[in-house]
């Protein structure tokens, strides 16, 4: 678990629509507003040990003709971040000799899966 002692929970808004749709779940849910201001557009609800997100970059896929939404329950040790030199400030080489600046936030950063047996994929269909 994380520091709170919760998991995470990221579905679709099709899925987060399910569980609203739920008896039991809009009976045992609870809404923590520090996580409404620390994730405004994502933090929907939190259910026995997880803290429940919405994501509208999830997979769909169709099989056939039903839609199945991929959700994904995770754990502190699935993720992996690492940062090969630290952000930087960059200038390109063409600025209309110097008339014009151009620049972005450059960094060399790594992101993957470290052990997926601390991630679930959650399916459901619409």
């Amino acid at each position: 678990t994380f520091s709170d002692g919760f998991r995470a929970l990221v579905l679709t808004p099709t899925q987060v629509r399910q569980l609203k749709n739920d008896s039991q779940f809009k009976l045992q849910a609870q809404f923590h507003r520090e996580y409404n201001l620390l994730f405004p557009s994502s933090y929907e609800a939190s259910y026995g040990k997880l803290h429940i997100f919405k994501s509208t970059t999830l997979n769909t896929t169709t099989n056939g003709t039903v839609n199945i939404h991929y959700g994904h329950c995770i754990a502190p040790g699935a993720l992996l971040a690492g940062m090969g030199r630290p952000l930087r400030v960059a200038a390109a080489s063409d600025d209309n000799y110097g008339e014009t600046a151009k620049v972005i936030w450059l960094g060399d950063l790594a992101f993957g899966l470290a052990d997926n047996t601390f991630c679930i994929s959650v399916r459901s269909s619409a």
